[in-house]
């Protein structure tokens, strides 16, 4: 389990959004969260995101959880281009390739079975972390919401609002949160960005909140369905 909702419940003024609402995530699972307008998906997943608390009712999370939420990805400054922004997504990843070069020196210098050991462990997690591929990843991501090679150089200032959402999303899916959480992830895509997210979300290894009335895309994605109606939540497989 790397979070879990606990007996929540959550109100504005009068008005009853959900009461002693339970909710748990395990390491790479995909869920729906599913119900009508207004029954509180979206201010359930703001709660679990720290954008807002709850009145009652606790969130744990496993320790160093990173949650991913597009309307929390934002961009510091938007002088910065493109390549400067997917520069810092995967800083952790150039982070490893110096451990590695570094452990490729200490190699070359000392051949012990301890510092082979050291190097393939290095070289180990470098693949885990898609050091190999991070260029082609990225640029797949990015082309699938109509970003070229050519506009790596190119300000944030200077994209449209919609093409500035489209970054943020992209930004999102390649930073790999152990949690992703979407809140209706297809509106304002056309068929086949549609259906590339669909099958990259169906193959993303860490775990997926999903919030959407496309009961198609659900279908082909998830493992588990939350549904919230009149303030109560229900699991079903």
């Amino acid at each position: 389990m790397i979070l879990n909702v606990s007996n929540a419940t959550k109100s504005y003024g009068s008005q009853l959004v959900f009461e002693h609402v339970s909710l748990t995530i395990q390491a790479g699972e995909k869920i729906a969260l599913v119900g009508r307008n207004g029954c509180g998906k979206t201010t359930l997943i703001r709660c679990i995101s720290d954008q807002e608390t709850l009145d009652s009712g606790e969130i744990h999370k496993a320790k160093n959880l990173r949650i991913g939420l597009l309307s929390q990805v934002s961009f510091k400054d938007e002088n910065q281009t493109i390549r400067q922004i997917m520069d810092e997504v995967f800083a952790p990843v150039y982070a490893k390739a110096n451990e590695l070069e570094k452990a490729q020196e200490r190699l070359a210098i000392d051949s012990s079975d301890v510092a082979m050991a050291h190097y393939v462990r290095i070289e180990h997690e470098y693949e885990q972390m898609g050091g190999y591929t991070i260029h082609s990843e990225m640029m797949t991501v990015l082309t699938q919401f109509g970003i070229n090679e050519d506009d790596l150089d190119r300000s944030i200032a200077s994209f449209s609002g919609g093409e500035r959402t489209r970054i943020a999303f992209a930004k999102l899916l390649l930073s790999k949160p152990d949690i992703l959480i979407l809140d209706e992830p297809t509106n304002h895509l056309d068929l086949p960005t549609i259906q590339w997210l669909e099958g990259y979300l169906k193959k993303y290894e860490k775990a997926i909140l999903l919030v959407s009335h496309d009961r198609m895309f659900l279908d082909r994605i998830v493992d588990m369905v939350y549904e919230i109606e009149y303030g109560h939540i229900s699991a079903y497989k």
